[in-house]
């Protein structure tokens, strides 16, 4: 069928007061990639006054839409407020459904948020239109919202990649309603990279089967193309993109068989090319992606020496690369994936020396990235993972000094990521992280001084970020957190005031946290640890009754994570020790018979948890402590009958313990 107009643009007259309708249609109408695939410059109808008389209307609106190949709607909170725009969409569905056009398609694209549209939420129309237009809103989320129709930027960048987005479509389009094979070769090429611009458009949005049917549209298409010019190397490249992308859509559907399958033929055509243009940068890059992918697959399927033969391979082809092009940011990037892959794969082995080589080769191409783009967030980001992962290995290879430089200097980089975006809450979350990584670090190393540092850096972030952010939870956690570490150090430095007085701010944190979200575990679980530990300071400082306190409330917190998990044997088995804590206080006091209640509770409750999991030698060896404790409490009144037979429950649960750990020395010396 003949149109007057390829292209009718809907849009509301209020949207094109600063001329950005205007703009827009200006570019599709002088688009060279539009004339090409049209044959002519694209005829476009627009309204640039967009000033039309109500007895007009009618008229106009079946005069654009049914003389136009294509409709696009510019949407915005104003094109649903315009009855034109209902109109105009209306004659466009009537007159489809009366034409019954093959071809028939519109294009949505956003100009401006739409409240509600994308999410199948309310979109504001007036009444008086959803009376008249019932369908407008639900016919148009028939249609999928592609992220490159979205201008809401407002930008030429913006539009460009829309106009790009719609050629893409025109071409397949063109491509779908072709008959035959057209003779010129270019032609047939133009068609068959349509097909795949459309495929990844449309797996892009989720939709795989046809994703699929157009890479099998343009490979067979490619394949007419190669076979008359069976050494054209862009013949040659353009074949292999299909069987990729096919072999991308199998291992994303769990068909590992069959994309090993594509993938390899994509490699042998890659091979070719190569041999055919050893020079060819792009052609060398093209193959070491087919040799990645390829590692990935076998290291998916178990098969490591395989992955590592491929991913060997891919380093290689990166390196040539890399030499010939030093500057080419990419290819240094490149490196670094096939470094980290082949790290990997020897840390999985146990091959550590081996996988610390590799990982330390990347890690010199990360900061040599990093330095020469210092306002590079990438990589910067990409630096941290690098420092992050030899921090792992050198804690398992128990590498201190090399633990603590990989900390330190992942720590530099995350301040420098905060210092390029301060505006950033994760950012600054994950500096606060890497603070308490080196805080944990200093305080297990006996530097306590130093842990305070690095911890009251942490609570200084967390403050900030929870001042930011005051319904943010998580982030009045981190900042209970940042107190109980500081408590903790001031502990092991022999300052229990300075730890109570941060374990007080921790608990008072918690307590807001438990307040809003009363029944949520972790809240109750955090606020028992700081109860725990003020009861154990208080203790430790002979202020009994505070003591008493703390531990009183930890039990009772308890209680309530019994009774929303009570099945969960480690919450009965805490149970046990806040008795026997409650048990040494009170014994402490001269409060004998309240001491004996608890140490029994909790020799009652070891017996239970022991019974659960009679294979835990922690369970066992717990309950042969709590007859212990209470055997010693009984001997020291001078009830020696019942504190022996306890003393013997202990000694045969301690034999028991050993029998299954022969090298263990503390239960041999029990």
């Amino acid at each position: 069928m003949s149109y007057d107009y390829d292209y009718f643009v809907s849009y509301a007259p209020k949207d094109n007061e600063d001329g950005f309708v205007e703009k827009f249609v200006e570019r599709l109408a002088n688009s060279s990639d539009f004339e090409k695939l049209l044959g002519a410059k694209p005829r476009v109808f627009f309204d640039a006054e967009a000033v039309r008389a109500e007895d007009d209307w009618e008229s106009a609106t079946r005069a654009g839409p049914e003389a136009s190949r294509s409709l696009i709607l510019l949407l915005s909170p104003n094109y649903f407020q315009s009855e034109l725009c209902a109109l105009e969409f209306r004659e466009w569905l009537e007159s489809e459904k009366r034409r019954s056009l093959p071809d028939g398609e519109f294009a949505p694209i956003q100009i401006a948020d739409v409240p509600g549209l994308r999410a199948d939420g309310p979109v504001d129309v007036p009444q008086d239109l959803k009376g008249r237009f019932p369908n407008w809103v639900s016919e148009l989320r028939k249609h999928s919202f592609s992220d490159d129709f979205d201008l809401r930027a407002r930008s030429t960048e913006s539009i460009d990649t829309a106009l790009a987005a719609l050629y893409r479509v025109g071409r397949a389009a063109a491509a779908n309603n072709a008959t035959g094979v057209p003779d010129d070769l270019e032609t047939q090429r133009d068609l068959s990279v349509a097909y795949v611009r459309l495929g990844d458009l449309l797996y892009g949005e989720g939709n795989a089967k046809q994703a699929r049917e157009c890479f099998n549209k343009a490979l067979e298409k490619f394949k007419r193309i190669l076979a008359q010019a069976p050494d054209d190397i862009r013949a040659l490249r353009d074949l292999s993109v299909p069987y990729e992308r096919l072999g991308a859509l199998s291992n994303a559907e769990g068909d590992r068989t069959q994309a090993r399958e594509l993938h390899e033929k994509a490699l042998a055509i890659r091979k070719k090319i190569v041999e055919l243009a050893p020079d060819d940068l792009e052609a060398l890059r093209d193959l070491s992606d087919l040799y990645f992918n390829l590692g990935a697959l076998s290291d998916a399927e178990g098969s490591s020496k395989e992955a590592r033969e491929y991913f060997t391979s891919a380093l290689n082809a990166s390196k040539k690369i890399a030499e010939q092009a030093p500057d080419d940011l990419d290819a240094l990037g490149d490196l670094c994936t096939f470094y980290f892959s082949l790290g990997s794969l020897s840390n999985a082995e146990g091959e550590l020396d081996q996988a610390k080589e590799y990982y330390e080769s990347a890690l010199v191409i990360f900061e040599n990235i990093a330095e020469r783009t210092p306002n590079n967030l990438q990589a910067f980001l990409d630096l941290i993972i690098s420092y992050d992962t030899l921090g792992k290995l050198a804690l398992a290879m128990k590498d201190a000094a090399r633990l603590r430089e990989y900390y330190e200097k992942e720590a530099q980089a995350r301040a420098k990521i905060v210092a390029l975006a301060p505006g950033n809450v994760g950012m600054l979350h994950e500096l606060s992280v890497s603070y308490g990584k080196l805080g944990d670090l200093s305080r297990a190393e006996g530097r306590h001084d130093e842990a305070l540092k690095y911890f009251m850096k942490t609570f200084d972030i967390t403050r900030k970020i929870a001042m930011q952010t005051p319904s943010n939870l998580d982030a009045l956690r981190d900042l209970s957190l940042a107190c109980v570490n500081m408590g903790d150090t001031f502990e092991a430095k022999g300052d229990g005031e300075q730890a109570r007085d941060d374990y007080t701010k921790a608990r008072k944190i918690l307590g807001k946290i438990a307040e809003r979200t009363p029944d949520n575990l972790q809240a109750l679980n955090d606020f028992i640890l700081v109860l725990d530990r003020l009861g154990v300071s208080f203790a430790a400082a002979g202020e009994i009754e505070q003591a008493k306190e703390h531990l009183l409330n930890a039990l009772e917190t308890r209680k309530k994570v019994i009774t929303q998990t009570p099945g969960d044997i480690d919450v009965w088995r805490d149970v046990s020790i806040n008795f026997d804590r409650l048990g040494d206080l009170s014994e402490s006091e001269g409060d004998l018979e309240q001491a004996r209640k608890y140490l029994t509770r909790a020799l009652e409750i070891r017996k239970k948890v022991a019974e659960q999991r009679p294979n835990d030698l922690d369970a066992l060896s717990s309950l042969g402590d709590a007859y212990e404790r209470l055997g010693t409490f009984l001997e020291s009144q001078n009830e020696s009958e019942q504190a022996q037979e306890y003393f013997l429950q202990a000694r045969e649960i301690e034999e028991r313990v050993l029998a299954q750990t022969p090298d263990n020395l503390d239960a041999m010396i029990l």
